[in-house]
């Protein structure tokens, strides 16, 4: 399952809204993303370790023929 609109806005709201992805149950994850997609809670537990702040140095999505999507994100803490 591939939900491109879905996996880029979770992208972004680890730059500036994690509340929205951690209001997000496993289910409703599920839903969106397939079972793969319960990877979004490393994702939160990166957020846990950020600054309210962050300042996006790379940030790059692809869908590779296996037909994944594949997000990218490096930030940095600002002060």
């Amino acid at each position: 399952m591939l939900d491109v609109d879905f996996d880029l806005q979770c992208m972004q709201s680890v730059i500036n809204d994690p509340e929205w992805l951690a209001d997000l149950s496993i289910d409703e994850i599920i839903r969106k993303a397939g079972t793969e997609g319960v990877e979004t809670i490393m994702w939160l537990a990166m957020c846990g370790a950020l600054h309210p702040n962050v300042k996006v140095v790379h940030k790059h999505y692809h869908v590779p023929i296996s037909n994944t999507g594949a997000g990218v994100l490096v930030l940095e803490n600002t002060a």
